[in-house]
């Protein structure tokens, strides 16, 4: 464990990494098993362990440590990347804006096999013309996986990137698309099906 002061909270900090399955996982968990950041790359360990590094502070020195927080959340990742329902793990979320925090709520709600488009987020958020900015959550966002951002998608009903910066367009794209035919997802085409479009019941 390592101490971390980020803003004016410190908070003790678990680091740890783990490959599953063929895939690198990493996570940041603090002292009450909250998931600080997540990560993961189909190839590359250093790229899964960045990513969280960026998602807790840039210029922090986390030391790696495995606890029983750290092997419940990769396990939970495991199961997500693998199209399976997980435990839910908690994150924090304290420092999180308040709008960039109510995207990430909708999206953890859109059930496995199913998508939204930015602007049905932003619609859904009574915020009409914040495609723009929800897509700007999902580009930022630190809990992959945890947060679904690759349940959001163009409204063409494309997929879209994903991880541009850490996987790049071909392998982000590949991995978004496998990520969404292992949940369910219906494809007409290179489109998603317009039946695996969320429609949730009004109440």
């Amino acid at each position: 464990m390592t101490l971390i002061k980020r803003l004016d909270v410190e908070v003790l900090i678990s680091l740890d990494s783990q490959k599953l399955n063929g895939v690198w996982y990493a996570v940041a968990v603090d002292d009450e098993g909250k998931v600080l950041a997540s990560g993961f790359h189909p190839k590359d360990k250093s790229k899964a362990v960045a990513a969280v590094r960026s998602g807790i502070l840039r210029k922090a020195k986390v030391r790696l440590q495995r606890d029983k927080n750290t092997l419940r959340a990769l396990d939970a990742l495991n199961q997500k990347y693998s199209g399976r329902e997980s435990v839910e793990v908690k994150l924090d979320l304290g420092t999180v804006p308040r709008f960039t925090r109510s995207v990430y709520e909708l999206v953890r709600s859109i059930p496995r096999g199913f998508v939204l488009t930015y602007g049905g987020v932003a619609s859904m958020l009574g915020k009409n013309r914040a495609s723009r900015a929800v897509g700007n959550a999902m580009a930022t966002n630190p809990f992959p996986l945890f947060v679904p951002c690759h349940r959001v998608v163009l409204s063409t009903l494309r997929i879209g990137n994903y991880g541009l910066s850490l996987m790049g367009k071909t392998l982000g794209s590949k991995v978004k698309l496998e990520l969404l035919k292992r949940e369910g997802v219906k494809f007409e085409g290179d489109k998603v099906s317009p039946r695996s479009l969320w429609r949730p019941k009004a109440g």
